[in-house]
């Protein structure tokens, strides 16, 4: 059995599709950006156009590739709109498909889901945090012996600061108040931990670029070890790069290079706060979790 996922996402939409084993064979993106509306807390009628251009295309690609279940999800940004079920009629209507629109909370629980699968066997004795930080939100997970224990979903995001950033004096405040809003959230219970494990967007460019790949490699990420002090020399040199060179040199779309220096920027404050002994990146979140918890029913 095969299985389809169309996640529309802060940034982009993802497309993923997984066999009967859960492995993951074939992952598309389309940088949509439809969390550009999310000021206005409105979805407009242009990115919901683009959007359902977009969905049709993942979804006849899926019933070509035989998929018997396709599942269409939402997260950060679908759920702050406040014409979001106007939106998920439309889906439901067009697709004959549900759109679900997760929770924080809900978005959380599926991330561990996805994302400790990879890692199960090397952090199956151990305690730790998992980190997703996307494009309009960020997810945090307290795990031990790969049971889930507790999780907090905050609206802290790689682009959701961005444009706060611009000037030096804005991207001290704003890196600040980040710092402020993660120790609010982060107990103690959160940071007695030995790990951390990142998921999204963020972590998985970063790694990639730490890694030098000229094409994105999941299974070399998901095997490498990281140590906090390679994320915070990351922040400082691409400080000194402009985003056509990042785009250039890393192969990166532009929806994509734009947002690694706020993504960074919340890792590190991140780290400061729990200092990790160790980091590992997860390829896989969401997208995987709502399959396993499928599967699981």
């Amino acid at each position: 059995m095969k299985y389809a996922v169309i996640e529309i996402g802060t940034n982009t939409v993802k497309y993923s599709l997984f066999n009967s084993k859960l492995r993951l064979i074939a992952r598309e993106l389309d940088y949509l950006r439809i969390g550009e509306d999310i000021e206005k807390k409105w979805l407009s009628t242009e990115k919901e156009q683009k959007a359902l251009s977009i969905i049709k295309i993942f979804f006849n690609r899926a019933k070509k590739s035989g998929a018997e279940k396709t599942i269409i999800l939402g997260t950060s940004a679908l759920r702050n709109f406040r014409n979001k079920e106007d939106f998920s009629k439309t889906v439901k209507n067009v697709f004959c498909v549900p759109l679900k629109i997760l929770s924080g909370e809900k978005e959380a629980e599926l991330t561990f889901l996805g994302a400790s699968q990879s890692l199960k066997n090397v952090l199956k004795s151990k305690k730790g945090i998992y980190l997703d930080i996307g494009a309009g939100s960020s997810e945090i997970i307290i795990s031990e012996k790969n049971n889930l224990i507790a999780q907090k979903s905050i609206e802290i995001g790689a682009l959701s600061i961005k444009e706060k950033m611009l000037s030096p004096f804005n991207s001290k405040s704003i890196i600040l108040e980040v710092k402020r809003n993660l120790r609010k959230n982060i107990t103690k219970h959160f940071k007695d931990s030995i790990f951390l494990v990142g998921v999204g967007g963020s972590f998985t460019t970063a790694a990639s670029i730490l890694l030098k790949q000229k094409t994105f490699n999941a299974k070399m990420i998901s095997k490498k070890i990281f140590i906090p002090d390679q994320f915070s020399k990351l922040e400082n040199n691409l400080q000194k790069i402009s985003l056509r060179t990042l785009c250039r040199s890393y192969n990166l779309h532009s929806r994509r290079a734009d947002l690694v220096q706020s993504g960074i920027a919340i890792i590190n404050s991140f780290i400061e706060i729990i200092s990790p002994e160790k980091i590992y990146v997860s390829t896989e979140g969401v997208s995987k979790g709502i399959v396993v918890k499928f599967t699981l029913k």
